[in-house]
């Protein structure tokens, strides 16, 4: 039969989203960047400028969302409370999210467009940040 995975026959399904191109062991696409530099995530947030869909970079002490033009900065030490919202109404397009409260009352929602299980990393690395 023809090969209609525009793969040239290496069995790639076309219909199933990129996770990531392996070489050497390490992701250089579509998740996180560990050989690179630092992790990156497609996500979804909202938050006090509305919602948008981009970027999330992890440094040691921060989480820096860009879009485009728009960049938000998110410090660990300026959150106080981070939680997985499950229910209806915490959704983001259906999907659910990592919400980060800052000391100030601003909270930002974000949702992996990568699969759930990246909130709880997420989660992970803003606990594990000293402060």
């Amino acid at each position: 039969p023809p090969d209609v995975s525009g793969s040239g026959g290496r069995g790639r399904d076309p219909w199933k989203a990129a996770t990531g191109l392996w070489r050497n062991g390490e992701v250089v696409a579509g998740g996180p960047s560990y050989g690179a530099g630092m992790p990156e995530y497609a996500v979804l947030w909202n938050g006090c400028e509305g919602e948008a869909t981009g970027r999330l970079s992890v440094l040691a002490d921060r989480f820096e969302l860009t879009s485009g033009e728009r960049r938000v900065v998110v410090r660990f030490a300026d959150l106080v409370d981070v939680t997985i919202g499950r229910k209806q109404a915490d959704r983001l397009r259906g999907l659910p999210v990592l919400w980060l409260r800052h000391r100030d009352g601003r909270a930002l929602r974000l949702a992996s467009l990568q699969g759930p299980g990246i909130l709880h990393e997420l989660s992970r690395l803003v606990a594990r940040e000293p402060g």
